[in-house]
């Protein structure tokens, strides 16, 4: 089967990944998940090679990306694909590259942040290699346009060889028509002001800010409000700071929940804090966009291109626990405000959704792929 231009169900694609939602990491790589599974209603053949460990640790770490590089080599030599997309520039990328040049296939890499302002700066060789990756790559998709900046005035990066695409999130699995109805599914009051936070990363997603932040609002706090944080991996310090504080009847420490569960958790909210100190352009504020939440979070990374400050949403600066504050009494007192910028994040967010944004990707799949030979998927 050859490729003709403009036939996307044509195309068959290696996906490469090192973030894939897992039992441990239930919110790491979700969109990889939506786009297989938009690629698959779409009709499109699409492979997949994911990083499912569950384990930490540098040797843990060494065994998946040699895990990760075994499975990508056999996956490709076992069949013939148009395009290897890897998510995350190195070491994925580095992978892909290996095993898009074993069958002449086009190499497409998604960068999502810490690849590229993180990453590189760890030493000489990982920006050697994160550069070698981004030149090699036949294009190369930046989730912001910060992203694309650094790549075009670090590495050196052609400008046209990079197209801004975030990964979208599938709007259909956060739409709710009665909160209350959802917080009782909860088995929580039906007039509760549930405030959410979502993050696996506490200390970079900022909740020892929200939690100082609580606790500087004293009694300006709404009694019939409450914040839930689902995610973290060691609370202990997260605990002690509550009791320290006296917040144990304002905060409720949740753990990492399932997938399901916290989407659960995301329809019921009323409010969404996410108080990073960076971001590319995280999922969980597009998702709780579109179950219509009022967002309150950081003006970092690509967020100010999704909310406009006030409109969509709340913006204020990172590690300040005063303008958190703010922010979080304006959303409780003011029903006005709170509707309104949750009306308007739900409009915006429907642009993101993830059939467009896989249509996006498809578009530069078929302008690499116009700009080579056609290619033959039958197996060797």
């Amino acid at each position: 089967m050859s490729w003709t231009p403009g036939d996307s169900k044509n195309i068959s694609i290696l996906t490469l990944t090192n973030m894939y939602p897992t039992r441990r990491r239930p919110f790491v790589g979700t969109f990889v998940r939506s786009h297989q599974e938009e690629f698959l209603r779409l009709g499109i053949p699409n492979d997949l090679v994911a990083d499912r460990g569950e384990s930490g640790g540098r040797l843990a770490i060494l065994g998946k990306y040699v895990s990760l590089f075994v499975r990508s080599v056999w996956a490709a030599l076992r069949r013939r694909h148009h395009v290897v997309h890897a998510h995350y520039v190195f070491p994925t990328g580095f992978i892909a590259w290996i095993a898009a040049a074993l069958r002449g296939s086009a190499l497409v890499v998604t960068s999502h942040r810490g690849d590229i302002w993180d990453m590189p700066r760890r030493s000489r060789v990982h920006h050697w290699f994160t550069k070698k990756v981004l030149e090699r790559s036949d294009h190369v998709v930046a989730v912001n346009e910060k992203l694309k900046e650094e790549m075009v005035g670090a590495f050196r990066i052609d400008p046209h060889k990079i197209s801004i695409i975030d990964m979208g999130v599938t709007t259909a699995e956060f739409e709710v028509a009665d909160k209350r109805a959802e917080k009782e599914g909860l088995g929580l009051p039906r007039e509760r002001l549930l405030i959410l936070f979502v993050g696996v990363g506490f200390e970079r997603k900022g909740a020892g800010v929200l939690l100082d932040a609580v606790a500087r609002l004293g009694e300006g706090w709404r009694e019939d409000a409450h914040l839930y944080l689902i995610g973290g991996d060691d609370l202990t310090p997260y605990r002690r700071r509550i009791d320290e504080a006296g917040l144990g009847n304002r905060v409720t420490l949740l753990g990492l929940r399932p997938h399901e569960e916290t989407r659960r958790w995301v329809r019921a909210a009323d409010v969404f804090v996410l108080p990073s100190y960076s971001e590319g352009l995280p999922v969980s504020v597009m998702e709780a966009m579109a179950a219509g939440c009022a967002i309150v979070c950081t003006d970092v990374g690509g967020i100010p291109h999704l909310i406009e400050r006030g409109r969509q949403g709340l913006l204020v600066t990172p590690g300040s626990d005063e303008e958190l504050a703010e922010a979080l009494v304006t959303v409780m007192r003011d029903e006005a405000i709170r509707r309104s910028v949750a009306a308007a994040g739900h409009a915006r967010i429907q642009a993101y959704d993830t059939s467009c944004k896989v249509r996006e990707i498809l578009s530069v799949y078929r302008r690499v792929l116009e700009r080579s030979q056609p290619l033959s998927t039958e197996s060797r």
